[in-house]
């Protein structure tokens, strides 16, 4: 017969080790390696160079530059499939994204807190706050596709604040009338990429704005990067 153990044969500490170290596995899988930090900054360098007042860039070009530093930030975690420019019968989406295995597995291990499997992914290059009209319209495409977390990626984020325009919008359709009509439109702008280049995770961002929502709070100036996600210095 095998031997089996009992309790005394583990320390807490030894337990709360293992956690530790399973935890730290997590957010270094899910964080930039040394090179994919330094394509990050260049693509982030890009995007700001193509907003300075003055600058000669298209629209074309300032959207592009958009969407490349956000696929590259969505495929950067590894927990995701990310499938670019997806075509339904009546709408194109900018990614529509997918937990892949290892995405599931840490998803199983609690670690992952959303309980969407696909999420929808979309990049406005406007060159002011995204207004109201398209916050609705995106809530409409989130319908659409069966989710119910929404990744709104743009330079200058949302228009208003509290409970006015796009930023009220996105808190009254989470308070949906029903449990499972409540949405999360998550905003991501200039000042998140910031955040992520100096050290910050994608993942711990998404969380943070999710429970922001739930609790009408400012959660995010609560967050900090895991000790097992490398800090970078400051952006100038």
């Amino acid at each position: 017969m095998s031997k089996g153990f009992s309790p005394i044969d583990f320390s807490k500490e030894d337990v709360l080790q293992k956690l530790d170290e399973e935890e730290t596995m997590y957010h270094i899988i899910t964080s930039f390696s040394a090179p994919e930090k330094e394509k990050y900054s260049s693509l982030f360098a890009h995007l700001k160079k193509l907003h300075i007042k003055g600058a000669e860039a298209t629209n074309k070009e300032k959207g592009d530059a958009l969407e490349d530093l956000v696929t590259f930030l969505l495929k950067s975690s590894a927990i995701f499939d990310v499938y670019e420019n997806v075509h339904t019968s009546s709408n194109e989406l900018d990614q529509l994204v997918r937990l892949n295995t290892k995405g599931h597995r840490f998803k199983n291990k609690g670690y992952i807190k959303f309980k969407e499997d696909i999420l929808l992914s979309e990049c406005k290059n406007y060159q002011k706050p995204v207004s109201v009209s398209w916050v609705g319209k995106f809530s409409s495409l989130m319908t659409y596709v069966d989710t119910k977390i929404g990744l709104l990626f743009s330079y200058y984020g949302l228009s208003g604040k509290g409970w006015n325009d796009a930023i009220g919008l996105t808190k009254k359709l989470y308070l949906g009338s029903e449990e499972n009509k409540k949405i999360f439109i998550l905003p991501f702008d200039k000042s998140d990429f910031q955040k992520i280049e100096q050290g910050d995770n994608l993942l711990n961002l998404i969380d943070a704005k999710m429970f922001a929502l739930r609790t009408d709070t400012n959660f995010l100036k609560y967050v900090k990067p895991h000790p097992g996600e490398k800090e970078s210095p400051a952006v100038e």
